[in-house]
């Protein structure tokens, strides 16, 4: 059974990839895997967390999530904290103008409206163009990955290959065999992601993987 914990992160302890061990203001420490930004930018946030308990060798008592919300507009979170140059009172504007879901509508489909805008030039829209596209990616994939156990440095790797990908879900849950085009992902870890997912051991994409697996072993002992 998961419990809810809610507190302002005060520091980061800890942090490698997309995990990290952090303290809250109220002095409990915290562990878990953050990919929608770097996690430097969850100092001073207002967090709710979901997980439990547990003892950490080095750092006591330590509330484990699985699940991690930032207590503000997420909208405004990412946008004045990840987009360099992009100012509190910018960000606020273009909530105001658009809202939420207009915003995120405008970033994703027509992002030139936001040239609109005084403070905002053709070389920030590309930047913000740049990061907005990563973190729809990361956190699509992320979600969708998430009840499968993957580890932090795995998830990056895909979502960093998949970012200019259309519909990388998708593609994945009909074939997760395609990770094996991504480089440092070989059949093994392709695999095992693919039978949590529940695909048949029988499946022809799994028996056409492992066939080019093979064949590639072999061909490289000799030397072929």
């Amino acid at each position: 059974m998961s419990e809810t914990l809610i507190g302002q992160i005060d520091k980061i302890l800890f942090e490698e990839e997309a995990f990290f061990i952090a303290v809250l203001k109220s002095g409990e420490k915290v562990s878990g895997s953050y990919f929608e930004s770097a996690v430097s930018h969850l100092k001073d946030s207002a967090v709710t967390l979901k997980g439990h308990w547990e003892e950490h060798k080095k750092y006591g008592r330590t509330f484990k999530f699985e699940q991690i919300k930032v207590n503000q507009n997420e909208l405004f979170f990412f946008l004045n904290k990840i987009v360099k140059g992009f100012t509190k009172k910018l960000t606020a504007e273009l909530i105001e103008h658009f809202g939420n879901e207009g915003l995120v509508e405008v970033l994703d489909n027509d992002i030139e409206r936001l040239l609109e805008f005084s403070g905002i030039k053709e070389k920030r829209l590309k930047k913000i163009q740049a990061s907005w596209k990563k973190f729809r990616s990361m956190r699509e994939i992320g979600e969708f990955l998430s009840p499968y156990d993957v580890s932090p440095a795995f998830l990056t790797t895909i979502a960093t290959a998949m970012r200019d990908v259309e519909e990388p879900c998708a593609k994945i849950k009909n074939n997760p065999y395609i990770l094996t085009s991504i480089n440092s992902i070989g059949f093994k870890r392709a695999d095992e992601l693919a039978l949590k997912m529940g695909i048949s051991p029988n499946d022809e994409n799994r028996i056409g993987s492992a066939m080019d697996y093979v064949l590639l072993n072999y061909c490289e002992q000799q030397g072929n």
